[in-house]
């Protein structure tokens, strides 16, 4: 744990800003280069999100133990409580690329607006507001302008205490309590944002709301802007259940699988949906629905599958998340009727769910 002592009260920024450049460099330049590379242990910039874990945690009006345990259900899914999402930091790749690709956003914005202060609007910010704050330091407050949205009151008040002790106040715009499921952002007299980003959604799109959110948000932005993540991709696959149960525990993937191997013996069987803020407005209903062509089992084969869903996000152009590299991109087991025998038919699976539900 780093001590307050450790940053000077007139550095705080400096110091954060010197992460967020050495954060964004790795995953623009370096990992695309170098980066396919198999790495042991930690993300490589996990030190840079520690440390900056820790920048934001003395900065904060609560410590990290301190804040608030209880989420908040809704029927569009769970707003996680400020707790937990303060601990998704540590979920380096996620982390690592969101905020990479919300800088980049930014400046190819600014390149199409360079007259404009580009209006951003940070939807489920957390208590750190972590997106927000990591990306201000790569920019004057004359070029960018952020507001914050989370239903937490205590989120925003810690965000608000983080903001105020770096300094970085002439950033920022409004800071809302509120639902992003259902905000008219004219009623707070936001104006039409250029970039909406908003990262609050698990594996397979359950249990937290993002479809929702996107649902609600994506119309909002102005009409050349971008809602980010741009896209998150949702494909089955087959895997054989000897596989199954080495690489899966008890439901999602487990953490450090060798994902050459798990890669050898997926079967994948075919997109079932995608989340854009196109997509979104042709969507007329709160559920997901497809259907999947099994394959034909060979002769003779003896092997038993189980179905599996996998999730992809594409943050922004070249920034994604792949299956598995985080929780948010996990694989699920998916247990279906048709299947519950384990060997698959040569026949269509329905796959069916609502968004936000818990598994």
């Amino acid at each position: 744990m780093i001590d307050k002592s450790d940053f000077p009260e007139n550095i705080y920024f400096e110091n954060l800003k010197m992460l967020v450049d050495n954060m964004i460099t790795y995953e623009n330049h370096t990992r695309l280069t170098d980066g396919m590379k198999e790495y042991q242990g930690k993300y490589p910039t996990a030190k840079l999100i520690d440390r900056m874990a820790s920048l934001l945690n003395i900065n904060c009006s609560k410590n990290q133990r301190q804040l608030g345990t209880a989420g908040k259900r809704m029927k569009e899914g769970e707003a996680l409580s400020p707790a937990v999402a303060a601990d998704c930091i540590y979920d380096y790749v996620r982390t690592s690329r969101f905020i990479t690709g919300l800088v980049n956003a930014i400046r190819d914005m600014k390149k199409r607006y360079p007259k404009e202060k580009i209006r951003i609007l940070d939807a489920g910010c957390g208590p750190w507001a972590l997106l927000s704050v990591a990306a201000a330091t790569q920019f004057t407050p004359e070029e960018v302008r952020f507001s914050l949205i989370d239903i937490h009151p205590e989120s925003i008040e810690c965000g608000s205490s983080i903001i105020k002790n770096l300094g970085i106040g002439e950033y920022f715009d409004k800071l809302i309590c509120g639902n992003a499921v259902n905000m008219d952002l004219k009623e707070h007299f936001i104006e039409k944002p250029h970039i909406v980003v908003s990262e609050v959604m698990n594996a397979g799109l359950f249990e937290e709301p993002q479809f929702a959110v996107t649902r609600n948000l994506a119309p909002q932005v102005s009409d050349a802007g971008l809602f980010l993540p741009e896209q998150v991709t949702l494909e089955m696959g087959a895997i054989p259940t000897d596989v199954m149960e080495l690489i899966f525990s008890p439901s999602k993937i487990r953490v450090g699988v060798d994902q050459k191997e798990y890669q050898k013996d997926r079967i994948p069987l075919g997109e079932i949906f995608s989340l854009t803020r196109n997509s979104i407005r042709n969507c007329l209903k709160n559920s997901i629905e497809a259907e999947i062509l099994l394959p034909e089992k060979k002769p003779g084969e003896s092997k038993v599958y189980k179905l599996f869903l996998d999730t992809r996000v594409k943050i922004y152009r070249a920034i994604e998340i792949d299956h598995n590299e985080s929780i948010i991109t996990n694989s699920i087991l998916w247990d279906t009727k048709s299947n519950s025998r384990g060997k698959l038919p040569p026949k269509k699976v329905k796959i069916a769910f609502r968004p936000g539900e818990t598994l």
